[in-house]
């Protein structure tokens, strides 16, 4: 990370500001991509997202395509386009989760297993897919959706890895039990390749 944050700096690629009016300025996409720390009552705090929506919305100095990138729960995208409406400059609002693995997430980044867009207009898809076709050299999915369906896909995802990880457990649990080995069951599960070895 160091190393790749300190070459595109100093090749001008890369540049850092805690001013959001510099940040906005001549930018034809930006992506938000903030914290969405749980509440109280286990539910996904949205206000820095919307805080950050709403600061887009004050310092727009042009057209604007805005990509949420946080992990936000189904339908923020619709309450952040309320919050958009009736800006001074059009700004077209897309869901763009992202699925970086612990501990990968440079490698995930720079070659994706797929890249998920939730989109309203075909232009603003077209605009992201020109974006990423750098890193998508390696013959995988572009895949458009809407906004809904892209925020979907994210918690369907983590919900199934979760599930694999949950029922493996299960598994040893009976293994343990019942004296079988749980390294044998893995490997006897993890050929069939519906199933697979990843989290298991």
């Amino acid at each position: 990370m160091q190393e790749l944050v300190e070459r595109n700096t100093r090749e001008g690629r890369l540049s850092f500001t805690t001013n959001l009016a510099a940040g906005i300025a001549g930018s034809e996409v930006i992506f938000i991509c903030v914290g969405t720390p749980q509440a109280a009552d286990g539910s996904a705090d949205l206000s820095i997202v919307f805080e950050v929506i709403r600061s887009i919305r004050e310092h727009l100095d042009g057209p604007k395509i805005v990509v949420i990138k946080s992990t936000v729960p189904v339908g923020t995208n619709n309450k952040a386009l309320e919050i958009l409406k009736g800006a001074k400059y059009p700004v077209r609002l897309a869901s763009n989760p992202e699925f970086l693995k612990e501990g990968a997430a440079i490698d995930d980044c720079l070659r994706p297993d797929r890249v998920v867009v939730g989109v309203r207009e075909a232009a603003t898809g077209e605009t992201l897919r020109v974006l990423y076709a750098p890193f998508l050299r390696t013959e995988k999915p572009f895949l458009v959706m809407s906004p809904l369906s892209a925020e979907m896909t994210k918690y369907a995802a983590n919900a199934m890895l979760a599930t694999k990880i949950s029922f493996i457990n299960e598994v040893a649990n009976l293994c343990e039990r019942a004296g079988a080995d749980i390294n044998d069951v893995r490997r006897g599960m993890g050929h069939d390749s519906r199933i697979g070895f990843q989290f298991l």
